[in-house]
């Protein structure tokens, strides 16, 4: 009995204490597995951290100082200073809030031609998707070899380049590249410009007529979304209306220039702007004080809109810059306008577009009588119209309901019928002499100064103002 307690208490010892060591044992593995846990979190939940801030960091550091530092570049082109026209129409408010346009929206150019080579227009020239360069072959099969920036019409062949100086100018007032150290912007200055050279001083009315109409074909038919013109003259023509109203139906907007005959577009008209067609655009040009020009036609029930057009600084042939004035100028101001509207609102249609740019502006005494709207070009206020209960109902009325006194009526004179001339070409030829009548002027004075005294040294002779600024 004894020897058996025994041996029984041996046993339930033995139990006890192996009962108790699986117990530590477990609590000590358990213990040690948490501890795992902890370790392995404290590991990975640094990194995962550090990772997130640095993505919030770089983003904040990209999209809130990118737009200023943009426009500061910009208004750092060396001839920014003297462009009255975009500091007028506040066009600096809108590229730092809105937009500085696309190289999606396509601007045709009908004028003179425009220097593809010009430093300050190169980037935003428009390269035809469709064609292969110097392949001397009609890769898109629209008709014209090798139409890489778009065509001439006077001689029927590729080359766009400008000899007069007037569609260069108003390329540059459009879109000019901006911040890129060089010149001056332009309203846009992210654009693609297509060069259709349609005008030759040499040409007769009815030949840059002929051009006229071939010209806006082309631009229908491959992709401009914007038409700018600044030819025209009193007399309309059928297939000029005609293809304008292709167009229309294809949603086309197109900008026209008012004209310089100092005439009421509303009793003598002036063409293609007096269409009456609802993707036209007419634009007449103002001074700085907002007065129409004296040379500009105007028009209460035809003319829409008003534009700085007085002494416009722009880019010219060669790499050079100068000033011109005219209803070309005003409108090239505000076919920039429309690609700014047409990016911003991711609307290329011509209806919308016009009622932005129409219903928009600053409202002046001076254009009562003078456009429908009363509205110089306010770029910031067409943007900034998202939201606004603007009136595109009624377009005849005036949202404001602010009236002024109605002006004295301005006689308007008859004139012979112009021909398809560009408005400004007298204006044009007269700032191309302008060089040439200055070397006149220098070698007459060191003449003069020579027979007073002709043993004296070459007395340096001040020069007349200059419209031209070698390019830097």
């Amino acid at each position: 009995m004894n020897i058996f307690y025994t041996e029984k208490k041996t046993v339930i010892s033995i139990s006890f204490y192996l009962c108790l060591f699986i117990f530590f044992g477990s609590f000590v593995l358990s213990s040690s597995a948490e501890e795992g846990k902890v370790k392995q979190t404290k590991l990975i939940s640094p990194k995962v951290e550090q990772k997130s801030k640095r993505k919030i960091n770089i983003g904040t550091v990209k999209y809130a100082k990118a737009p200023e530092e943009e426009v500061r570049i910009i208004m750092n082109d060396p001839l920014m200073k003297e462009k009255w026209d975009l500091k007028k129409t506040d066009v600096k408010k809108a590229w730092l809030k809105f937009s500085k346009g696309s190289k999606d929206i396509v601007v045709a150019v009908i004028d003179t031609g425009i220097d593809v080579n010009h430093e300050d227009l190169q980037a935003n020239i428009w390269k035809n998707p469709k064609e292969i360069p110097g392949n001397n072959i009609d890769d898109d099969k629209n008709g014209y070899v090798d139409d890489i920036h778009g065509w001439n019409f006077v001689k029927n062949n590729n080359k766009v380049n400008d000899t007069h100086g007037h569609g260069t100018h108003i390329a540059g007032i459009i879109g000019a590249v901006g911040g890129n150290g060089k010149g001056l912007s332009g309203v846009a200055p992210k654009v693609s410009l297509m060069a259709l050279k349609y005008y030759s001083p040499n040409d007769n009315g009815k030949n840059n007529l002929q051009n006229t109409v071939k010209a806006i074909e082309y631009a229908v038919k491959n992709g401009a979304h914007i038409i700018n013109y600044s030819g025209g003259g009193l007399q309309g023509n059928d297939k000029e209306k005609a293809i304008i109203q292709e167009a229309e139906r294809k949603g086309i907007l197109f900008v026209a220039a008012a004209g310089n005959e100092k005439s009421n577009m509303d009793k003598s008209g002036y063409y293609p702007a007096s269409y009456q067609l609802s993707n036209i655009l007419p634009v007449t040009a103002t001074d700085p004080s907002d007065k129409v020009l004296k040379s500009s036609n105007w028009g209460k029930k035809t003319v829409h809109k008003s534009a700085p057009g007085i002494n416009i600084l722009s880019t010219l042939p060669g790499g050079k810059y100068g000033r011109m004035t005219g209803t070309s100028q005003a409108t090239a101001v505000a076919t920039g306008a429309a690609v700014l509207v047409m990016d911003y609102y991711k609307n290329k249609t011509a209806r919308f577009t016009i009622k932005h740019l129409k219903m928009t502006g600053d409202i002046k005494e001076s254009l009562d009588g003078k456009t429908s709207q009363r509205r110089r070009l306010n770029i910031f206020k067409a943007l900034q119209a998202r939201g606004k209960k603007l009136n595109f109902m009624d377009e005849d009325v005036d949202t404001t309901g602010k009236t002024f006194p109605a002006e004295n009526t301005i006689p308007s004179p008859t004139e012979e019928p112009l021909s398809r001339d560009l408005a400004e070409m007298k204006i044009v030829n007269e700032i191309l002499e302008n060089k040439k009548e200055e070397e006149k002027e220098e070698e007459k004075v060191k003449k003069e100064n020579q027979k007073r005294n002709p043993s004296s040294p070459e007395r340096k002779v001040p020069f007349l103002k200059r419209w031209f600024f070698n390019k830097k």
